[in-house]
């Protein structure tokens, strides 16, 4: 008798040891190739950002650079403010340009940014007490320039009085000290309906010392800086004089017909340089 007997061998063959290894290994390429894309395509992306980040800071800073010029010396224009400066004279421009021979400028201001008013009371010599009009605005540690449009001079607010309406400036500030305010108008003095304003003393340089990053700081009055722009690589101040050269040192401020800050900044791993700038021209010059 012929017995059939069913197979008892199993034909289906499962994965050898090598064909696993292989799999394994193209899974690991695949999945390298993967995060290497996402991972490239996210630094790009955080490379654009800070790159964004840092022309927007850029152009944020020379928009308050140009702002500040702007107002530089309203009410004066060019003419020397004269300073006493711990009772030696001295003077103060409304634009004061800083070393150029380095990778970075400085640039120093003296604006209108506040308060106007006038003398209600002639002003004899350098130590009277100003009388004005309004004191509105005006506060103790307040600068003011007085001006006849002839001379000028800078005091230091010690004291406000409302009721008498004086900005008293006491030789207890070093701006007041006597010996300085160099031509003050003879007898007698500033007449009534002399010019006074609030100014501020303002200040831009790159801070390379006290932050992580190279910094542009703004400071008012001699105070705490300010930061305006982080990654900032140099700050270029060029000034275009009225015989139509263009400079990084000039000489008087009354030649200067127009001032172009350049902002360079560097993003990212790559650190590409980029650059912002503009053209200003303060109105009273």
């Amino acid at each position: 008798m012929n017995l059939n007997h069913a197979s008892t061998r199993n034909d289906a063959r499962g994965f050898s040891l090598v064909e696993m290894m292989i799999t394994l290994s193209m899974l690991a390429v695949i999945m390298l190739m993967l995060y290497a894309t996402l991972f490239g395509a996210q630094n790009a992306a955080t490379e654009t950002t800070r790159r964004a980040y840092a022309r927007n800071s850029g152009r944020e800073a020379i928009q308050l650079i140009e702002r500040d010029l702007r107002m530089a010396g309203s009410g004066w224009g060019t003419l020397p403010v004269q300073i006493s400066n711990n009772g030696a004279a001295g003077t103060l421009g409304a634009i004061t340009p800083g070393p150029a021979s380095g990778q970075s400028d400085s640039l120093r201001m003296l604006g209108t940014f506040g308060s106007h008013s006038v003398l209600s009371t002639a002003m004899a010599n350098a130590a009277a007490t100003t009388t004005v009009d309004s004191i509105g605005g005006f506060n103790a540690g307040d600068f003011f320039v007085i001006t006849n449009g002839i001379v000028a001079h800078l005091f230091n607010v010690t004291s406000v009085n409302t009721g008498t309406r004086q900005l008293a400036h006491a030789t207890s500030s070093s701006w007041n000290v006597a010996g300085g305010h160099a031509q003050f108008p003879a007898a007698p003095g500033y007449r009534v309906g002399t010019d006074v304003y609030e100014v501020t003393q303002i200040a831009y340089r790159v801070d390379s010392l006290n932050y992580r990053r190279r910094t542009l700081v703004r400071q008012e009055n001699g105070g705490i800086p300010q930061i305006v722009a982080y990654g900032v690589d140099s700050l270029k101040i060029w000034y275009r004089m009225r015989d139509g050269s263009i400079t990084r040192s000039p000489g008087q401020i009354i030649d200067i017909r127009e001032i172009v800050p350049i902002l360079y900044t560097r993003s990212g791993k790559s650190a590409r340089l980029d650059s912002t700038w503009t053209y200003v021209h303060p109105r009273s010059f």
